[in-house]
Order: C-alpha cells, then structure tokens, then sequence
C-alpha cells in the first residue's frame, strides 16, 4: 500500500511539472503571437501579407530544431579548457572526415583543436531555410548532419580566369539552369569552395526539412592558419587545382560548383610535385605505427576511406 501511494505521489508530481512547463511555453507563445500582431497593425502590413507571416511563424513555432551552442548560453561560464575540448569532441571527427583537413591535422595534430574551438560552430536551419542565394559571397563551408537540401545552379556567368582571385563576374547570361536539383543527403559537404577561392555563388541551397549542420567560418579558420605556415604552403597547389576545376562553365562540376569537388579529383588536378606531397603525407600515416592520441580518439583513419 505505501509503495503504491509513494508510485502515485511521483507520477502526479512528474505530471504537474509537464504541465505547468508546457503552460508556461503556450504562455509564450501566446504573448510572441500578440506581439506579432500588433507589430503587423501598427506597420499596416497588407492582410494577404500579414497572414503569410503569421502561418510562417506558427509553422517555425511547432518545429523541433536542434539544439546549438548559441541556444545554451551556460556553456559560455564554461572553464576555457573545459570548453575547447567540448567543441574538439563535436566538431573533431567531422575535420578529420575530409582527406585535406586530416592531411593538415596529420602535420600537426593542435590544428584540429584550433579549428574546432575557433572556426566552427552548429547551425540549425528550418524547412524552406535558403542556406544560400546566387550572387552571395560566400563566407562558410558546411557539413550536413542530418536532413537534405536541394541544390540548384541558377546564374550562368562569364568567370575571371584569374587563378590568384578566381571571382564569378555576372553578366546578361541568366537564364534556366543546365542541370536539374542535386539533393544533400547527411554525410554530404557543401560550399567547400570558399576555403578555397574569392566566390559568389551560383545556386541557391534550400532545406528540404529541419536541417542539423556544421558550419566552418572561413576568415577564422584563416586567420587560425595564420600560424601554421607549412599547412598554408602545402594548400596552395590545392587550392589553384580546386580554382581550375570549379570555375569553367563547361566544367564537369559546373552544374555543383557551389557545394565539393571530391579531394581525389582535386588532387589529379594538381602538378605532380604538389599531390606527391600530399600523398606522401598520407601514406606514411598508414605505416606509422602508431598516431597521435587525438586522431585515434575522433577518427581512426585505418577504419575509414580517405
């Protein structure tokens, strides 16, 4: 009997406290509703306008987004090495996927730690989310983690040949696209190209659902590089290899220029001397007997394809 008593007392506790925390999140709601609305009325937003904004905002509303850094503002009272190492463990594996990132990590293991803590973060976009539009310079690569995006080239566009700033330079020759949408399951990159060119893009990426993602900030991750200036010399055949394939409009990749040539296709592309290097590099670390303690503990390069 007192332990049916006590079984009773627990689950009528547990689901008082649901229900007054879901009152409080409708009590929310309500409240951002009626700001909404007076926001609409005070501006004089048209009512076919101001319908389409309110079912966008209720739609928003009921998704369930992941979770980022920037959503958990406690995790900034975080000790700064306590906080280094939670962004090593998120965002480690997820470098060390990419065959160029684990070369330079295999230079010098720090990278990954740098380029964790200081280059990347968690994004969250929504269904219907443009993660980007033609003619936007881009400023960030990403990594999909789960959801799928649609892609689509719309701007076909004369190109400087300029290797050193390779630029896409519009002119009159919009028109319909070439190819047809090219969809980004998880484990797809995107936007790689602006690691490695001064780039507008020519497409525009649109989430096709709730869209968890990582984001690599490109001025940061350079400004990180800054400090590793054989990483940076390494790069450059890399880098004017990815330039020459992205850039023609009669390219193989013309019709993904916005999202990743695959590394193997970079590195064919590149003088023989440059993909030595980078080859050597990998090579050695399968006969090495033994890897950094980082690169084993995100990514056990043995078990996986380069």
């Amino acid at each position: 009997l007192f332990l049916g008593l006590f079984v009773s007392a627990l689950i009528i506790s547990q689901l008082s406290a649901k229900m007054v925390r879901l009152q409080t999140l409708n009590r929310d709601n309500i409240l951002q509703m009626e700001m909404l609305n007076r926001f609409l009325h005070e501006q004089k937003v048209p009512l076919s306008l101001a319908t389409r904004i309110r079912r966008h905002v209720k739609e928003r509303t009921n998704e369930k987004k992941p979770l980022t850094m920037v959503d958990l503002p406690s995790l900034s009272e975080l000790p700064l090495r306590v906080l280094k190492e939670l962004n090593t463990s998120i965002y480690a594996h997820t470098w060390l996927s990419h065959t160029v990132f684990y070369t330079w990590c295999l230079i010098d293991d720090t990278l990954v730690h740098e380029l964790s803590f200081r280059a990347t973060e968690l994004h969250a976009c929504s269904r219907g989310d443009d993660l980007f539009l033609p003619l936007q310079r881009a400023a960030r690569a990403f990594f999909v983690r789960a959801g799928s995006l649609r892609y689509k080239r719309e701007v076909w566009t004369a190109i400087s040949r300029d290797i050193e700033s390779s630029q896409l330079l519009p002119t009159s020759s919009r028109g319909e696209s070439r190819e047809g949408s090219i969809i980004l399951e998880p484990g797809a990159w995107a936007s790689t190209v602006a690691i490695w060119c001064e780039w507008q893009y020519v497409g525009r990426l649109n989430a096709l659902e709730v869209c968890d993602l990582v984001a690599f900030v490109v001025d940061s991750m350079l400004q990180v590089l800054e400090g590793f200036p054989q990483i940076l010399r390494l790069s450059q055949g890399y880098a004017k290899a990815y330039s020459m394939l992205a850039t023609p409009n009669d390219s193989e990749f013309s019709s993904r220029a916005d999202l990743d040539i695959p590394p193997a296709r970079v590195l064919l592309a590149m003088s023989v001397d440059a993909r030595s290097i980078f080859s050597e590099i990998l090579m050695d670390s399968f006969t090495d007997a033994q890897l950094s303690r980082t690169m084993e503990q995100h990514f056990p390069a043995r078990r996986h394809r380069l």
